[in-house]
């Protein structure tokens, strides 16, 4: 069950077993800690959401364990218990980041509201922080130099002017994400928040909480209300991104809020309403899921009200270089070098690669370049060998008498370009279809390979 961890750092091992008790009967995952290094190490590993952190300790006092925590960039809540305290020491702790200074002996009651004022804090800051990330997202400036993407985005744009809900569709990393954010930024609904749930990284129970929220004490460690992001999207858009991962057992309860807006926290009885739009993204086959009983039918029908479709990077080679300069211009401080060019090798190379792992795998690429290089521009030599074009195989032979792996599977790929043309009856875009490859890049490729002559024929 989801709760919250809570870390004893104490030497007497009888207020730690006391509070420890207490805490565990009111749901609580405790862990224990005798010294300081030792509640070091348990931060560490045990990644507790709190800490209550004694000011004496054998090997050290707290003030010193509180300091190593924040110079090491670790903001967890610590609250400080002594039986030694003076306002010196109190004010000491406030200053380095404790949450709160508690006088032993205290109460247990006293001990646990301060505790779960501690954690509410913890759940509101997250709250607060995914509603600044969904109200303050950058203008999205999708590039879309090919036919292909400009037809994207028409077709978005015009999805945009409703409130009609949208499947995005696409290889993983060819950008769902962005068209998804440009469409709610083209909409009416541009003002409200874009609030975006992954629906791949969250177990059922932890994803209910997140979309619907939970009341308190719906289950063990649910000590607060929490809100959910259906109710933060209110009067914006939400994004369901990879649809395709929703667990069964929820997909009953967002086919009602999609086609009501209603819904009920974890634990609640209270019916809710959001006004939100809905965008789902998946790289799955949802129509193959539906017949093997994966995902609902009503659900695939309600979210594919109309279907944008976003093409692989190796269908559109017009936006390879404009992206790769979108990345060359947006990582120069992060490299500390500022590069300025991509030498014409480099570019040939990148218009001539298939980009398997599309955008998301060109951006890996051009970040890798920028590192490796060693002047201000991207050179053929800095970018990933599967990349960098094969070596012709008859200069190879030329320099050291033998023929490379490199030349062969030159000469493989070329055997299976012309084989492919012979079978389509020189049908270019049947041939492509063969070798599952779109036609533009079939005709790179028989440039490069030298089969531009040879089995000349239809389009």
């Amino acid at each position: 069950m989801a709760g919250h961890t809570i870390l004893i750092v104490d030497d007497d091992p009888n207020i730690s077993g006391l509070i420890g008790d207490r805490l565990e009967l009111e749901g609580y995952r405790v862990l224990k800690a005798g010294t300081a290094r030792e509640g070091l190490d348990m931060v560490r590993t045990g990644r507790p959401t709190a800490v209550l952190l004694d000011m004496m300790l054998p090997d050290g006092d707290g003030i010193e364990v509180l300091r190593t925590l924040r110079d090491g960039g670790n903001d967890i809540d610590v609250l400080m218990l002594t039986a030694h305290g003076t306002v010196e020491k109190a004010v000491e702790a406030i200053k380095l980041g404790a949450y709160d200074f508690i006088l032993k002996p205290s109460s247990f009651e006293e001990l646990s509201l301060r505790l779960r004022h501690a954690l509410e804090r913890q759940s509101l800051s997250r709250k607060n922080a995914i509603l600044t990330e969904a109200l303050s997202g950058d203008p999205i400036d999708p590039v879309a130099e090919s036919p292909a993407m400009a037809g994207v985005l028409a077709l978005a744009r015009r999805v945009a002017e409703t409130d009609a809900t949208v499947l995005v569709l696409g290889e993983s990393g060819v950008g769902k994400g962005v068209v998804a954010r440009w469409l709610h930024q083209q909409s009416q609904r541009k003002t409200g928040p874009f609030v975006k749930v992954d629906c791949t990284i969250l177990s059922e129970e932890l994803l209910a909480s997140d979309l619907f929220g939970h009341e308190r004490g719906s289950f063990t460690g649910a000590h607060s209300r929490k809100v959910g992001r259906l109710e933060m999207a209110d009067g914006g858009t939400v994004f369901l991104d990879e649809i395709g991962e929703l667990p069964l057992a929820l997909q009953p309860k967002l086919l009602r809020v999609i086609e009501e807006g209603a819904f009920e926290r974890v634990g609640g009885t209270e019916t809710l309403r959001t006004n939100a739009r809905f965008i789902a993204a998946t790289n799955r086959p949802l129509g193959e899921m539906v017949k093997n009983g994966t995902f609902r039918k009503d659900l695939y029908y309600r979210i594919n009200v109309m279907a944008v479709d976003v093409p692989p990077l190796r269908e559109r080679p017009e936006d390879i270089v404009p992206l790769a300069w979108r990345v060359l211009n947006g990582r120069r401080i992060g490299a500390r070098r500022e590069i300025t060019a991509i030498s014409k090798e480099g570019i040939n190379a990148l218009q001539a690669y298939s980009w398997p792992g599309n955008v998301r795998e060109l951006q890996n690429v051009v970040e890798r370049a920028m590192i490796l290089t060693r002047e201000n521009e991207i050179t053929l030599e800095s970018l990933p060998p599967e990349i960098q074009p094969p070596m012709d195989s008859e200069a190879v032979e030329k320099e050291d008498g033998s023929s490379s792996m490199e030349g062969s599977v030159r000469e493989f790929k070329r055997r299976l370009v012309l084989e492919a043309i012979r079978a389509s009856g020189g049908n270019k875009a049947d041939a492509a279809r063969r070798l599952g490859i779109s036609r533009t890049y079939l005709f790179r490729l028989m440039e490069q390979l030298g089969g531009g002559s040879e089995g000349q024929g239809r389009e």
